[in-house]
């Protein structure tokens, strides 16, 4: 079996932030190698990589992320294929027939100018749906706990439960809820280590459309997010 790896999985697996997506999505990678199964990108995924991690140091971020990514293609794990004449042209062929079915072929902040015109909310949705699936999937090392997730589309309300038992103790509340209020997202709770706000931003959501509801009004004038 053949795997096709985009700049985006890519990107997350070379993430020197350990968030619940790089958790599973690391998790799914070496599983795939276990299995044996072959797993391809291109140099032009590379370079769309790259250049993200290389802005990150010339910004004064650590150099790991670049690390990573040249040990991944030293072990041989994910084989770079390179971008010839040929594949550019089957690419192109493909891309439009993916127009022609209505498929989406890139997000909101790629440079395909049809996606220019998105609806925010929509794409905000989708990013809130996919990092809450992600911390879904992590069950607690300890105790017999289940995880939750509650999606109200209608409402825009978002979160993950945890429901269970930790020995005699009972273990029931959310460990992250998010609102959608306007285009803003209001983080009402976050239980998590990582910071749920921080996993927002780095998908690409701005600072000032997330608010940090369980700070006070006061203290939101400082947290560097929206105050409301």
């Amino acid at each position: 079996m053949i795997i096709l790896v985009d700049s985006g999985v890519l990107g997350q697996l070379c993430n020197p932030n350990s968030t619940a997506k790089t958790i599973v999505l690391n998790q799914w990678f070496y599983t795939q190698l276990i299995r044996g199964r072959a797993l391809f990108t291109s140099e032009l995924c590379d370079y769309e990589v790259r250049r993200s991690l290389c802005l990150n140091i010339e910004k004064g971020g650590k150099p790991d992320g670049l690390r990573e990514l040249e040990r991944l293609r030293s072990e041989g794990s994910i084989e770079f294929a390179a971008v010839t004449g040929e594949i550019v042209s089957l690419a192109a062929s493909l891309w439009a027939k993916a127009q022609i079915e209505g498929k989406s072929t890139a997000p909101l902040h790629s440079l395909d100018t049809e996606h220019c015109q998105m609806d925010k909310i929509s794409h905000y949705r989708q990013i809130i749906q996919d990092i809450l699936t992600a911390h879904g999937q992590i069950q607690p090392v300890y105790g017999e706990i289940e995880m939750e997730l509650l999606f109200d589309l209608t409402r825009d309300r978002y979160q993950v439960l945890r429901a269970g038992w930790l020995q005699k103790q009972r273990v029931y509340g959310a460990l992250i809820h998010i609102d959608i209020k306007g285009e803003k997202l209001w983080i009402q709770y976050d239980g998590t280590e990582v910071g749920v706000a921080n996993e927002l931003v780095e998908e690409g959501i701005p600072k000032e459309d997330i608010v940090l509801a369980y700070h006070s009004p006061f203290i939101r004038q400082y947290d560097g997010f929206a105050v409301g």
